[in-house]
């Protein structure tokens, strides 16, 4: 995150990248439509990863804050949980709908978000 527009973009896409983990299924799916990315499932966990490893840094230069840093990674780790080819059944459009473990990502991502908008919101 080198500079203002480095940190405002890195601020802009993780809160894009939260709304998207905390949408509801058919948002996540309309979503996924438009990027032409459906049936499959997984850019909504690529996009969050994109960022998610700089939290450390934004938590560091206070542009973050440590709860929110935590929270972040609490939904990097429950991916990285339901992550790989054993799992490929949880990244489809389907499971956005039926999957447990969407359930517990959205309520995650819905954490995070809360933590995120008290940081961004300037109070």
């Amino acid at each position: 995150m080198s500079g203002m527009i480095g940190a405002a973009f890195f601020m802009r896409e993780l809160g894009r990248a939260l709304r998207n983990l905390a949408a509801d299924a058919d948002e996540q799916r309309r979503y996924l439509e438009s990027l032409g990315t459906a049936p499959m499932a997984d850019e909504l966990a690529l996009e969050f990863d994109d960022f998610a490893s700089r939290v450390v840094e934004a938590v560091r230069k206070g542009l973050l804050s440590r709860d929110t840093g935590d929270a972040i990674n609490a939904i990097d780790a429950f991916l990285s949980s339901i992550s790989g080819e054993a799992n490929g059944s949880l990244w489809t459009v389907d499971a956005l709908y039926t999957a447990p473990q969407w359930v517990q990502v959205r309520l995650l991502a819905a954490e995070a978000l809360r933590h995120y908008e008290r940081d961004t919101s300037g109070s």
